[in-house]
């Protein structure tokens, strides 16, 4: 399981979604359920098992809105982040 806190910059507003791409399809369906905190930005945790070894490298897509407002797409601030993931 991994754990990840999200921070906003100031001025950005509110953390509204973020989804995994696993294994670098383009696939962002992974949506995950954010567990705010008091300062705007927000937790996720997330299990993910991949099948075969070898090096992967996951992409967290992190979106936010100056005001919350997740249902206004036209104005989400995304965000990526990646990790080496090395499977033995």
């Amino acid at each position: 399981m991994r754990r990840r806190k999200m921070h906003r910059c100031d001025g950005l507003g509110e953390v509204t979604g973020a989804a995994w791409d696993y294994e670098s399809s383009g696939d962002w369906s992974h949506e995950e359920t954010l567990i705010p905190d008091e300062n705007g930005g927000a937790r996720i945790k997330s299990v993910h098992i991949f099948e075969k070894p070898g090096t992967y490298y996951p992409c967290l897509k992190v979106r936010a809105n100056r005001n919350g407002d997740a249902s206004d797409i036209f104005t989400q601030c995304k965000n990526l982040d990646r990790v080496k993931v090395v499977v033995g």
